[in-house]
């Protein structure tokens, strides 16, 4: 039997959950505005298969006692690919600012293919703590033990398709012609800068949560 109330539950929290500021959407808006809008929908199909991989961690019926191991193992591996990310961009962005005028280090820029794209989105969310925390939650407080296999698929089913639509409409609309007119130049320098410094920032949050519960 499908309970659609709690598929309501599930969907909305879902998507509030989505629509807040996080690693994945900052990775999606900054390929999508500094590469292209090819590289921006392959890092938001990245991130949804990361998505359904982490949701689907939770609906076979992992033990919540491994995951809290499991959490702990994905804060440092999620941190140190946060850190790897921005670091190694701002490096790349300062030996090519050492190098080349802004308008080619702008052009320099441009090398992201889809697939790293995709790459790129797969692991910030596959490795994401908060991701498998918040399924944990959402999944126990509205999935009963005794619901079928064929409800639970549907609650995956769900949430892959509200993020698929998010994201990927997310990517569209920041590199539609309209906002790239207006992420250009100088513009286009500083988001990328920022967007790094974020990566960091997240990284080394969940570094520190981390030895923090050790």
């Amino acid at each position: 039997m499908i309970e659609y109330d709690i598929l309501l539950k599930i969907g909305l929290t879902y998507l509030l959950a989505i629509m807040s500021p996080g690693p994945s959407i900052i990775a999606i808006f900054r390929n999508s505005s500094i590469y292209s809008q090819k590289v921006g929908i392959y890092t938001a199909i990245g991130t949804v298969t990361g998505i359904a991989l982490q949701s689907l961690y939770i609906l076979i019926g992992m033990n919540f006692t491994y995951s809290l191991y499991i959490m702990e193992i994905l804060k440092i591996a999620c941190a140190a690919y946060l850190i790897y990310l921005g670091i190694i961009g701002l490096i790349k962005i300062k030996l090519q600012a050492d190098n080349k005028t802004f308008g080619e280090v702008n052009n320099i820029n441009q090398t992201m293919s889809p697939i790293q794209g995709f790459k790129q989105g797969f692991f910030v969310d596959a490795l994401n703590p908060l991701a498998l925390s918040f399924f944990l939650t959402i999944f126990s407080t509205f999935i009963s033990k005794d619901a079928t296999v064929l409800f639970k698929a549907i609650c995956w089913l769900e949430i892959i398709v509200l993020g698929g639509i998010w994201f990927i409409t997310a990517s569209i609309f920041i590199s539609s012609n309209a906002i790239q007119s207006i992420l250009t130049g100088i513009v286009a320098k500083y988001i990328n800068i920022i967007t790094l410094l974020l990566f960091i920032f997240f990284g080394g949050n969940l570094l520190f949560k981390a030895f923090i519960n050790v």
